[in-house]
């Protein structure tokens, strides 16, 4: 499958909007996945792994877990000149937005030659609305609270496999709790993503909850460093959101701590079963391959 992708571009401002975790956590498992078969018009300079020493520090969440990843040979950025000859041919299967609600560069120009089933809208803002002119084309809603349905799609944050610990790592437990805490500014110390994730690596639990919507990369973090998310309010997230989640056992957990039964033993299971639940199924490659499966399955 060839792909044309557009995340970031040069209208997205202020440096802290490069960081799309929706949309980046896609271009970085379909450029796994497919390598040079994604173009872009725009460099996502982010992504990849010659990114200048000192940047990310402007980004959201200091460009921990998802910048600076892919090797530099997998880029494969189109002129803008050439841009139209590539649409006028279609050269590509699909076309994917991955930040309309930033920037709607190209999607007029792409609706001129696309149907709109061969036009993709990845979706990763926190509210829960979805625009109208958009519902005609395949549509991935990470705050997904509709039933889905053959163009609508839910969508979960996912995370490089490489920042996941080896399987056989077993860290020692040193603390009860990591030390940030979500909403309060004063615990966001860690300056590296290396302390970031030892932190979580020492802890039992990484708290974490609902903030502008209920899937949040850090959930994703605590359990990739063999931690255990400790998760209020995890009971009402609705049933099409965090869908690639094991809920069930996030929930578990949850009850078990506030009831005092939480066992050694217990806890044990649920750290494995999470970090392997994540392992399977909440990869960026795991994610881009259900992506190209459900638009293949679009397209017939």
């Amino acid at each position: 499958m060839k792909i044309l992708f557009f995340g970031w571009d040069p209208s997205i401002t202020p440096a802290s909007r490069t960081v799309d975790y929706m949309g980046d956590c896609v271009y970085h498992g379909l450029k796994s996945l497919l390598g040079k078969d994604v173009h872009t018009v725009y460099d996502q300079f982010h992504m990849y792994t010659d990114l200048r020493k000192g940047t990310s520090k402007w980004f959201h969440g200091k460009g921990f877990t998802l910048c600076g990843n892919l090797e530099p040979v997998l880029r494969n950025v189109i002129e803008e000149a050439d841009l139209k000859e590539n649409l006028k041919n279609k050269v590509y299967d699909c076309v994917i937005f991955s930040r309309m609600y930033r920037s709607t560069r190209h999607y007029e120009e792409v609706c001129q030659h696309y149907k709109d089933n061969e036009i993709v809208i990845i979706d990763g803002h926190d509210l829960d609305e979805i625009p109208e002119q958009y519902r005609k084309h395949m549509y991935f809603k990470r705050e997904l609270v509709e039933e889905p349905h053959a163009m609508l799609h839910p969508i979960s944050f996912s995370i490089p496999e490489e920042k996941l610990v080896p399987a056989d790592l077993t860290a020692k437990k040193e603390k009860e709790l990591g030390d940030i805490i979500p909403g309060k500014l004063e615990t966001y110390t860690f300056n590296s993503e290396k302390e970031y994730y030892n932190d979580y690596k020492k802890s039992l639990y990484g708290i974490t909850h609902k903030k502008g919507g209920w899937d949040c990369m850090r959930h994703l973090e605590i359990m990739a460093n063999k931690c255990v998310p400790f998760f209020p309010g995890i009971d009402d997230c609705p049933l099409h959101t965090m869908t690639d989640y094991d809920k069930e056992t996030i929930s578990q957990v949850y009850h078990h701590v506030q009831n005092n039964t939480m066992t050694e033993k217990i806890y044990g299971t649920y750290c494995q079963s999470l970090y392997e639940h994540v392992a399977q199924h909440q990869t960026t490659v795991a994610q881009a391959q259900r992506i190209v499966n459900i638009i293949e399955n679009g397209f017939s």
